[in-house]
């Protein structure tokens, strides 16, 4: 395990304190709750954003911070939104997702486990420099962490420290690739004859309810390609760090309104309003992922 330096220290004490805080909270019955902008979280999601807050502004009491989860109250001084998420160009912001697949962790009483929580820091020139995902009902509890320049890492209660290294595999006949389950929804932005394609070529598909934990796995090999829609910043900006410095690539893209999609040669500003699905993106070794965009490309 690498020495966490401050800015990673941060992360991943915040993700994993988020997970910890409602791992093992009862799952019969999940209230909502409605917060001022009227979006619906439900309250373990509320809970385990609250605490990964409070690690970050008492490590990090001058960053701003980007969440998946609209705040009422408490941290709004330092939380961005879409009237100033401007201020992402002025300084470090972490971008949190106290929740990724909540549908997944509502179900965890009938045994389904894909769920995460993630910490991703992004400095004011927009290069995502640290990430730390964790999946406290994988393998006893695992995080995939990493820092720009210096390496990826997974380690987790049951296996340890995990060897980390996107896939060589680069035959669509012989990937694993997985999908976020909007990608499946009507007239969501990955369109069906893609997903017809993809899925009717790969060796075997599987669906995810958060694209963080896919990026995690593809990190250390356990699958090949992690195919997104659209999705806010928040979520994915821990795993982008983390499969780059896997060795992959995370290559984005976005919607004309005409339908059209386009890759996106460099993420700028205008990809990072926390209220709004913007970027959906396609990672992997390169040789494969830049594959499947051209089959997301040429179905559209």
């Amino acid at each position: 395990m690498m020495i966490l330096e401050t800015y990673l220290h941060a992360c991943f004490h915040a993700a994993r304190a988020g997970g910890l805080a409602i791992r093992d909270l009862p799952r019969d019955q999940a209230p909502e709750v409605r917060n001022a902008g009227g979006r619906a979280n439900i309250a373990p999601e509320m809970l385990s954003q609250r605490e990964i807050l409070s690690v970050l502004r008492r490590l990090e009491p001058d960053a701003n911070f980007v969440t998946n989860a609209k705040v009422d109250g408490g941290f709004m001084g330092r939380v961005l939104g879409a009237h100033n998420f401007e201020l992402m160009a002025s300084g470090r912001t972490y971008m949190v997702d106290g929740l990724g697949g909540a549908n997944m962790y509502n179900a965890g009483r009938i045994g389904l486990y894909d769920w995460t929580t993630s910490v991703g820091l992004v400095n004011s020139d927009l290069e995502h420099t640290r990430g730390a995902i964790f999946a406290p009902e994988i393998w006893g509890g695992t995080m995939f962490y990493a820092s720009k320049g210096s390496g990826a890492f997974a380690i987790s209660e049951d296996k340890g420290e995990i060897p980390v290294g996107v896939s060589g595999t680069t035959n669509l006949r012989k990937a694993r690739v997985v999908f976020d389950d909007a990608s499946f929804r009507e007239g969501h932005l990955v369109n069906s004859r893609a997903i017809t394609e993809i899925a009717g070529k790969a060796r075997t598909i599987k669906v995810s309810g958060p694209c963080s934990l896919g990026l995690g796995l593809a990190a250390i090999g356990s699958l090949d390609a992690v195919v997104q829609s659209a999705q806010r910043p928040a979520v994915y900006a821990a795993g982008k760090t983390i499969i780059e410095e896997a060795g992959g690539v995370f290559l984005p893209y976005a919607m004309q309104k005409s339908g059209r999609l386009v890759p996106i040669g460099k993420l700028g500003l205008e990809h990072y309003n926390p209220e709004k699905k913007v970027v959906g993106f396609i990672a992997g070794n390169r040789e494969l992922a830049e594959s499947l965009m051209d089959i997301l490309v040429d179905k559209n």
